[in-house]
């Protein structure tokens, strides 16, 4: 197939474009060809989208670029968007050949950087897709005997400038529009950051383009609309050309004599099509569905839906704003050259000032008397150090008033008139600034881009931006330098009310002021602010221990158990049927056959889990170690067990010895640290399973105790017939597979048939064979399921141990971030290796303790310590996850 951007025939020509004569339909013929020459001809076919990152060169030079950016030849603008892309990154790539000091007879030749190649290929890219758009050629539709009504946007940036012409046809079918042309340029780069010329110039483009179109077309239009989204152009179109400075005397001028000032309307950015124009577009932006070949939305809506205003709806009744725009709104009233600020006079003015009695005594300099008064930096809060300049002012009022000086002060005088009012509050707050500014050297690229000036009434330099002229009772926001103190308050101030982000806090500043690189600021407060630290500080993280030998190697069943308890459930009783009492199951867990044992309860108490624990030990034995949560019941337990474990090691011993029944008699009762379920993660799975073997086998209906104990043993034995080798399941050809009946019946499953021994003729086959199924399970355990415990699923990452002395939070579960315990390590527990996994941490009540001795002076600092430590405090056991480490030890200061 050959796609337009390779036709060359003169019969699909039209005036430099691609014409598709079947469809009635223009293209832009565009090519990417890395080829050689020969008289001024590629040798090789033009390049396809998929051959272009293959045969860009590396090194790609600026020679190479320039021809193939050149190449796309539009002369109507109907790809502009995609055609200034290319020249911004020409630009940009001589920028970095100048700062890169690349010297100027090398600049042609030399390669482009990694970032600007791939920038390059991606406009390479789009440039071959370029090709394939199509526009309609007749900007007339069919039938049509209306005049139009021509419509042209424009707009201008840092980068580019430029205007696009549509015209809007009505018919029977609705409103059509259709792009006729547009036209687009760089911007100087002595013009970048002064937006204002850009627009200006992107309005003499639309200017251009109407009288272009009405110089060679036949088309009759019936209304003009020019439509540009600053405020200040537009206000500037509307006035006599001679009040301005040449650059835009000459441009307005031009407009003027073109267009007519009624003609000119304002629209949001937003809507305006030519923003394209200026930050480039790609080609699937301007297919034929597209808003640029289209137009806007509303363009197709009555006139009186636009969103678009009149400068007479702008400017309302403030006439004078106009008037000063023709001097004012361009030359930018504070330029280099009028940067020199004139001095206040100094000590005649303030001791003037002080000399001298009235009624109503006149303010001194302000930054002068500021500064005078007091230290700023003894503030750290903006609206104190606010407070008392005000007070401070109404002070010097009463003291300086009629028949009163300041050596007879009376300042109950001051404090019977109230608290400071909002207008005391704004003077003290101009006062500061004020003194912040004193000896300001403002960056000229911040003079070009805020439009800086004095204020007539406060005397403080503001900014305005583009909007500020048009506004003739909003006063431009107060410019305050990087280094004054004022600008730290005003960060704190603007970051304490929300502690957000960055931008937020900028945007919050600026409601009062415009820092001087007001970012740095912030983010050095941000980073500061105690609050926020501790609102992103995380819970602390340690690599996964090593499995435990008791999970690892073979043992008798129940040797190592882990014990939790789950419910409640409501049960009905056997005799009295409305009666429904709870209950609770017991899950009893082998540690290294991951076997299930189940026993009911009917309360919490501890009374009530040594019961469940006899039952158990009565059918499976008593268990050498057992771990558990640190459950009240489980805890109440462990003495009363450890007394049963002392009795059987000193009562049986000899008998222990004998039989081969109860085998070792070390008992140990483990607790985990509290909330931490994953210290406990094998009786929590079992809880798990056994509860969906509940679901499943109907446990959970309406039943009896003695029916809901049934299902519970029910339960425990399918959760003892599940596989526990992973791989085996996912093999269609396996039949045998490991399972915890296996070691507990010697069979997978409960039922199937089992073999009889004469145990007359044969006395140790029987016992032979139960050994013989005992190793055959241990054996296939640990080739089948024995690997599946080498994998570390999570926590891969070692990080800090927690040390003593660490202030840290303890992150309880059912407490927010804010309502953290604050304590302090006192003692950790590493493994084998090492690694603190558990701490014990002292935390103090959170309610006042009352201290009877008044702490007076540093010498009585030993007292106090004493007093201190009398204050009640409670150790908590808990697991490094759920501590959140503030200030660690080695941050620390020494008393």
């Amino acid at each position: 197939m050959v796609l337009p951007n390779q036709m060359h025939d003169d019969d699909n020509k039209a005036l430099g474009l691609g014409y598709s004569t079947e469809e009635d339909m223009l293209y832009v013929m565009t090519s990417v060809n890395f080829s050689k020459r020969k008289k001024k001809m590629r040798l090789g076919q033009n390049l396809l989208q998929e051959q272009v990152r293959a045969q860009t060169p590396n090194p790609l030079t600026r020679r190479e670029l320039l021809s193939q950016v050149s190449g796309v030849y539009d002369p109507v603008g109907l790809v502009t968007p995609t055609k200034q892309k290319g020249a911004i990154l020409v630009r940009k790539a001589f920028q970095e050949a100048k700062k890169r000091g690349v010297p100027v007879s090398e600049t042609w030749d030399a390669a482009l950087s990694d970032e600007l190649r791939e920038e390059a290929i991606r406009l390479f890219e789009e440039y071959v897709q370029l090709g394939q758009i199509k526009f309609t050629r007749a900007i007339t539709p069919p039938n049509s005997n209306d005049e139009a009504w021509a419509i042209t946007f424009s707009d201008g940036s840092e980068n580019a400038y430029g205007a696009v012409l549509y015209l809007r046809w009505h018919s029977n079918q609705g409103s059509i529009i259709r792009l006729v042309e547009s036209k687009a340029k760089l911007t100087p780069l002595d013009q970048k950051g002064d937006v204002i010329k850009a627009e200006v110039c992107g309005a003499v483009f639309a200017s251009r383009l109407r009288r272009y179109f009405e110089q060679h077309s036949r088309i009759r239009v019936e209304k003009w609309y020019h439509l540009v989204d600053s405020q200040t152009v537009l206000g500037a179109i509307q006035r006599e050309s001679y009040g301005y400075k040449t650059f835009f005397a000459n441009r307005i001028g031009e407009i003027q004599g073109v267009t007519k000032a009624q003609e000119w309307w304002w629209i949001p950015g937003l809507q305006n099509i030519a923003d394209v124009i200026t930050r480039g577009a790609s080609p699937q932006n301007l297919d034929e569905n597209s808003e640029w070949q289209n137009g806007p939305s509303f363009l197709s809506l009555p006139v009186d839906e636009w969103p678009i205003k009149s400068a007479k709806d702008l400017a309302g009744t403030a006439r004078e704003s106009i008037k000063e725009l023709q001097k004012k709104a361009f030359a930018a009233a504070l330029t280099r050259s009028e940067a020199k600020q004139k001095e206040p006079t100094g000590e005649s003015e303030q001791t003037g000032y002080l000399n001298q009695v009235q009624a109503e005594p006149r303010r001194p300099p302000a930054g002068l008397a500021v500064r005078n008064l007091c230290d700023l930096k003894r503030f750290s809060d903006l609206s104190r150090l606010v407070k008392t300049i005000a007070w401070v002012w109404r002070a010097a009022k009463k003291f300086l008033g009629k028949n009163r000086t300041l050596n007879n002060p009376k300042w109950e005088a001051v404090c019977s008139t109230g608290t400071i009012s909002v207008r005391e509050r704004g003077d003290a707050l101009r006062d500061i600034f004020l003194a912040a500014q004193e000896g300001i050297n403002l960056p000229n690229t911040t003079r070009d881009r805020l439009v800086v000036y004095k204020d007539q009434h406060s005397g403080l330099l503001v900014c305005g931006g583009r909007v500020q002229v048009f506004e003739d009772d909003q006063v431009g926001v107060p410019v305050l330098p990087y280094d004054a103190w004022v600008s730290t308050l005003l960060a704190r101030e603007s970051h304490k009310e929300s502690h957000g982000g960055l931008a937020d806090t900028v945007l919050r500043m600026r409601r009062k002021a415009w820092v001087i690189r007001g970012r740095r600021i912030a983010q050095k407060v941000i980073n500061n602010c105690v609050q926020c630290r501790k609102n992103r500080a995380k819970k602390c993280q340690q690599v996964m221990g090593d499995l435990p030998p008791e999970r690892t190697q073979p043992t008798a069943p129940f040797e190592f158990t882990t014990v939790d308890l789950f419910g409640p459930y409501h049960v009905k009783d056997d005799v009295k049927k409305r009666t429904s009492l709870k209950v609770w199951g017991v899950v009893f867990c082998c540690m290294s056959s991951r076997a299930i044992h189940t026993e009911l309860v009917n309360t919490q108490s501890t009374e009530g889990f040594l019961m469940a624990f006899q039952r158990f030990a009565a059918i499976r034995g008593y268990p050498k170690k057992i771990y558990s949560d640190p459950g009240t019941n489980f805890i109440g337990a462990r003495p009363v067990l450890q007394e049963l474990y002392k009795f059987l090691e000193r009562v049986d011993k000899s008998a222990l010895e004998e039989t081969a029944a109860k085998n070792g008699t070390e008992w140990i009762w483990k607790i985990h640290p509290a909330d931490s379920p994953h210290r406990n993660g094998a009786a929590e799975a079992a809880v798990r399973i056994v509860k969906k073997a509940l679901q499943n086998c109907g446990g959970e209906s309406a039943l009896t105790y003695s029916e809901f104990q049934t299902a519970l043993q029910i339960a425990a034995n399918l959760a003892n017939e599940r596989p526990i080798d992973a791989r085996a399941q996912s093999r269609e050809d396996c039949i045998q597979y490991v399972t915890p009946n296996t070691l507990l019946l010697g069979r997978a499953s409960q039922s199937g048939d089992i073999k009889s021994f004469d145990f007359c003729s044969y006395p140790f086959k029987r016992l032979q064979a139960m050994q013989l199924v005992v190793d055959n399970f241990w054996r296939r355990w640990s080739q089948l399921a024995g690997p599946n415990l080498f994998l570390r699923n999570k926590w891969h990452t070692a990080h800090r141990n927690v040390a003593v002395g660490d202030i840290v939070w303890i992150a309880d579960q059912n407490a927010l971030r804010g309502q953290f315990k604050l304590g302090r390590v006192v003692s950790v527990n590493p493994d084998n290796k090492g690694v603190v996994r558990d701490v014990d941490v002292r935390t103090f009540p959170s309610y006042p303790v009352p201290i009877t001795k008044p702490l007076k002076a540093k010498a009585n600092y030993t007292e106090s310590k004493s007093c201190r430590e009398k204050i009640p405090s409670t150790v908590l056991h808990r697991d490094v996850r759920r501590l959140v480490v503030l200030l660690p030890v080695e941050d620390q200061v020494n008393e």
